[in-house]
């Protein structure tokens, strides 16, 4: 499949969650440094800090696809096209 083929079916893919990826950036645009301001009040990350990321990453790992490709199914994991 060539760039422009596999650009053309990204952009079909997305194109029903277009509302939501033009409100994600502005609040991730937010929100990120306001964490790292936390983050620097507080004299840096903690050890409970990781240890919260560390309880996430066995569902990020396992449905990290879930994040960048759809699938039609409900609940369903992606399909590679």
């Amino acid at each position: 499949m060539h760039s422009l083929e596999r650009l053309h079916g990204f952009k079909e893919q997305i194109l029903p969650y277009e509302e939501t990826f033009a409100l994600l950036a502005p609040a991730l645009g937010a929100a990120v440094p306001l964490y790292v301001i936390r983050f620097q009040q507080r004299g840096g990350i903690t050890d409970e800090d990781i240890a919260c990321v560390q309880s996430y990453l066995e569902d990020i790992t396992a449905h990290g696809d879930d994040f960048s490709y759809h699938s039609e199914k409900s609940g369903g994991g992606a399909e590679m096209r």
